[in-house]
């Protein structure tokens, strides 16, 4: 572990996309910047196909949309980008956190997904705000996720073995 407490927790994201991105086709990561450079919220971007948004948020446990469904365009089957924003920290997240990702969107607008990572969870009014906006941002055809530390060990241990054999096989 290096000094820097949000380097490694994005650093730990980039690993865990770029391992899964060897396992699933089409899924690849981006990291646009450095630890404590001006973003936009955007840690990581994700290209991924439709489904894979849906695919992470089951593994993980994250928090859906309201429905349970993730937006997914059955027309048009090209890949998807996603931001990534990447908080470390094993507290839970709050509102103000929350308010400050879904503002971000508006600096990716090519993002199809919007990715909240981290925390021991949301609090209450945190996972309200997101809730809210989840169901305002669907109509656009966009999803946000949120997925916990909890959910981004639920992922490393899901894909883990594939990405075990996957290293075999190579």
């Amino acid at each position: 572990m290096s000094s820097n407490k949000g380097k490694d927790g994005e650093l730990r994201a980039l690993i865990l996309v770029a391992k899964i991105g060897q396992i699933i086709d089409n899924v690849d990561v981006t990291r646009p910047t450095t630890t404590n450079t001006a973003d936009q919220g955007a840690d990581l971007f994700i290209t991924h196909p439709p489904e894979f948004l849906k695919e992470l948020a089951e593994v993980a446990g994250g928090l859906l949309p309201l429905g349970k469904t993730l937006p997914t365009n059955k027309i048009n089957q090209q890949n998807y980008k996603s931001r990534v924003d990447v908080k470390t920290t094993d507290k839970k997240i709050q509102r103000d956190i929350v308010l400050k990702f879904i503002s971000d969107c508006a600096f990716n607008p090519n993002c199809t997904g919007h990715i909240l990572m981290g925390g021991a969870n949301l609090t209450g009014p945190a996972t309200k705000t997101l809730e809210e906006a989840q169901s305002k941002f669907a109509s656009s055809n966009k999803t946000l996720l949120y997925i916990s530390n909890e959910g981004i060990k639920n992922l490393e241990t899901h894909y883990q073995p594939q990405i075990e054999q996957n290293d075999e096989n190579n």
